[in-house]
């Protein structure tokens, strides 16, 4: 998700520029340039996304998107592709990389990790 769709998102979570405003402290004006794309949100200062989005977490490096981003999804997938057989695993990984290719090599990647710990 963009930055913009992310904002939109929270207007719509809020129901009011004005109550987005209340909840974060950013000025309805600055969401209003946000949302019309008036003000490029891809600029904005951190200071104000971190107002807009406090959960928000920063992957500086690609290892460290596995720790926040969906720990349990990946060990509950890394359990069941272990006990399969190599036919097995071919055949579900084949299928999973086709619909979710990041998604598969974050599994891959924490794989690996596991085995070599």
């Amino acid at each position: 998700m963009d930055i913009r769709s992310a904002i939109r998102r929270a207007y719509h979570e809020a129901g009011t520029q004005e109550a987005l405003e209340r909840k974060t402290g950013v000025a309805q004006g600055i969401l209003t340039r946000y949302l019309s794309g008036s003000r490029d949100a891809d600029n904005m200062r951190v200071s104000t996304l971190r107002k807009l989005f406090p959960e928000m977490k920063i992957c500086f490096f690609r290892d460290e998107q596995l720790s926040g981003r969906y720990p349990e999804t990946v060990q509950e997938i890394i359990s069941i592709v272990e006990k399969m057989n190599q036919s097995e695993q071919n055949k579900i990984l084949s299928s999973l990389s086709a619909k979710f290719p990041q998604y598969v090599t974050d599994v891959f990647s924490a794989s690996d990790k596991r085995k070599a710990s």
